[in-house]
């Protein structure tokens, strides 16, 4: 109840953390009020928060003052007409704690669930505006005695709670939020009592105390306005868009989620976008129906090459399929077509723990012989990589932890049916937000050609990037991004538009994605398109729409790499026009300047903390304290006496100082541990 509906219900009435989705600690998805001596109790000190705490368009600071006017609007309506009263509770209570009851909510969901809570907000939302006619009532008839005895209770019950807190958990934040509401409730109560002793008109009076409430939704629509708008925000389409342009003509594109997926049908159904590609989500191909679909013609996509019957996948049937081990660990690949014959063979079947009897493959790792006639009729490879064409693909089916899979799900089994019987006719990719867990031990045989993976017969080496699979197609994604992609308003600063955390997650990939392809071109020995990727990726996505995280420390330190102006022992030097080479030292600049700030930003804020919130946050520490040191580091390495060399290592030993200083006074405070 706690997590699930008082939270969201505060978020709305009393203020707003962030707009990044909690999982229980401190720094994320919390309500607030923005009065800091209070949130301190609950949320750690709030005098030292980030720049980036401070700017999120979701910190939303209403100091209780919606609440206040509700819970004045609730009791007068309680008061004045009890039947009506328990209408708008129902409304109230079954729209609101009755549906985390009913649907037995568990916390940290997917993502947050508190649009299914509008009923309830509309039914407080009565009340506001309730507590305004209250105020205007009792301007005309509220008696002194009356006032302080209401006033008189409020206040006991914050001295009661506030020694009770003293004698147990020493947190105060539910008192000081009774007192802060009391000292509020008392000055209103104050007005009304000051407009009914002046003699005032009735219209006067009430025209007096509207305006004065109005400041409530004025403060509400000012703190939440710029992160409820979606005005010339249009990433969901264009992102959408630049995932199909990432693909070649007739493809097939797994996806998994359904942030990546919806879009893409809303671009074919509506717009009638990219209708050759077909898109095939996995998380519903583990449904027989959905397969069903994708067996059928769509727009102008031919069937997927699924052969199996429907018998063999209807639900119920091979939604699990067991994997033996490799009988022969020196040659553990089978054959992948002989292994679906024998998943599919209903006299095949083994009998497991529970006396179920599940289809199974012979073995955990397969091998698709390539036809290299396909390869070239279907223009797979170019010349360049056909020397490096395969006689067979050999993989292992593994998870994302990258240990091999002991069963697969029904959807992995359709996927093999798929690859087995293409034989490279239609381009078969992944999307990039499916995750390693879908790829299914294929990674090596990946290339990123924009937003998603195509399979290709050729095995590459394990990058030395841990976010980038196989290779990239640079020059096909050198042109996708910068000929074919949009941006969605996203790189409007003038206007500025709200990316949610949604939408920053999706632009969390397209920075990853360019940046693997920056470092693919630095590489080959080309910082001219390199350079052209970064800045394009820096000016697309800026700062002011997008905060910058360390995503880009990839990009950081390609651009680092062009800016040296002299050679460096065991680095390549690169070849750029002076011009050029300015550029890349300005962004690298701007971009070490701003890491660097946002980590020591951070540092002084968790060093600001009591003792056990500091302890608490050791890695996020640990993190941002390597952050910090790289990029002095490459400051230092790139650009020797350079004014931002000189600063950030001036202000690093400044900030170690602190940091040396900070970890004294928590262990003087006891029971820390470094």
């Amino acid at each position: 109840m706690g997590w699930m509906y008082f939270r969201y219900f505060l978020w709305n009435f009393a203020g707003r953390q962030n707009d990044i989705q909690g999982n229980g600690d401190f720094l994320d998805g919390n309500w607030l009020s923005g009065i800091k001596a209070i949130d301190a109790e609950r949320l750690g000190n709030q005098a030292a928060l980030t720049a980036q705490q401070l700017e999120n368009k979701g910190y939303n600071r209403f100091y209780y003052l919606p609440l206040l006017l509700g819970l004045i609007g609730l009791l007068f309506h309680a008061f004045r007409d009890p039947k009506q009263f328990l209408v708008v509770t129902a409304l109230f209570i079954l729209t609101g704690m009755a549906i985390v009851v009913y649907l037995n909510q568990y916390p940290f969901q997917p993502r947050e669930r508190d649009y299914a809570f509008v009923g309830s907000f509309y039914a407080f939302a009565i009340w506001i505006g309730l507590g305004v006619f209250a105020l205007c009532d009792w301007s005309r008839k509220l008696q002194t005695t009356d006032a302080a005895r209401a006033l008189g209770t409020s206040g006991a019950v914050f001295a009661v709670l506030f020694g009770l807190e003293a004698a147990t958990s020493g947190n105060h934040a539910m008192s000081w939020t009774i007192g802060f509401m009391t000292m509020v409730g008392a000055l209103l109560v104050g007005l009304a009592l000051l407009f009914n002793r002046l003699g005032l008109k009735e219209s006067l009076r009430a025209q007096l105390m509207v305006l004065l409430t109005l400041a409530v939704p004025a403060l509400m629509a000012n703190e939440g306005w710029n992160d409820h708008s979606r005005a010339k925000r249009r990433t969901g389409v264009d992102f959408a868009k630049n995932y199909l342009d990432s693909l070649e003509p007739n493809a097939v594109l797994f996806t998994n989620g359904d942030n990546d997926t919806f879009p893409l049908w809303y671009v074919q159904e509506v717009e009638g976008y990219r209708t050759d590609v077909r898109i095939c989500n996995l998380s519903l191909l583990n449904t027989d129906w959905y397969i069903d679909q994708m067996k059928r013609q769509a727009y102008e996509s031919a069937p997927l090459p699924i052969e199996m019957d429907e018998e063999k996948y209807r639900q119920g049937t091979r939604d699990l399929v067991i994997l033996d081990a490799p009988r022969d660990p020196d040659s553990p690949y089978v054959d992948l077509g002989s292994a679906l014959s024998v998943a599919l063979d209903d006299a095949k079947v083994r009998d497991y723990a529970g006396g179920k009897k599940f289809s199974y493959l012979p073995s955990n790792s397969f091998r698709i012989p390539v036809d290299s006639a396909a390869i070239v009729e279907h223009g797979v490879l170019s010349s360049d990589e056909m020397p490096d064409l395969l006689e067979a693909i050999e993989f292992t089916l593994s998870g994302s932890d990258g240990n091999p899979k002991s069963y697969i799900l029904k959807n992995q089994l359709a996927v093999l049916d798929m690859i087995h019987n293409n034989n490279w006719e239609r381009p078969i990719y992944f999307a990039v937000t499916t995750g390693p867990d879908s790829y299914m031990g294929l990674q090596d045989y990946f290339r990123l050609e924009g937003l998603a993976y195509r399979l290709v017969p050729i095995q590459y080496k394990k990058a030395s990037n841990p976010n980038a699979f196989g290779g990239v197609a640079t020059d096909r994604m050198y042109t996708n991004v910068m000929d074919k992609w949009s941006w969605g308003g996203m790189d409007n600063v003038e206007d500025g538009i709200y990316m949610d955390e949604n939408n920053r997650r999706m632009v969390t990939n397209f920075r990853l994605q360019m940046s693997i392809l920056a470092e693919a071109l630095l590489e080959e020995n080309d910082p001219e398109r390199a350079l052209d990727i970064c800045e394009e990726l820096l000016v697309r996505m800026p700062n002011e729409n997008v905060p910058i995280s360390r995503v880009l420390m990839t990009v950081q330190g390609v651009l680092m790499e062009m800016s040296a102006t002299e050679k460096i022992p065991g680095r390549t030097y690169y070849e750029l026009p002076a011009e050029r080479r300015t550029r890349a030292q300005e962004l690298a600049k701007q971009l070490t300047r701003d890491l660097f700030d946002i980590q020591a930003d951070a540092l002084n804020y968790y060093y600001s903390l009591d003792v056990d919130r500091y302890k608490s946050v050791a890695q996020e520490r640990r993190i941002a304290k390597q952050v910090a040191e790289l990029m002095q580091t490459t400051a230092t390495l790139y650009m020797p006496g350079d004014s931002l060399q000189v600063e950030l290592t001036e202000e690093l030993e400044a900030l170690e100082a602190k940091i040396a200083e900070a970890e004294m006074r928590m262990a003087n405070l006891g029971s820390f541990e470094f």
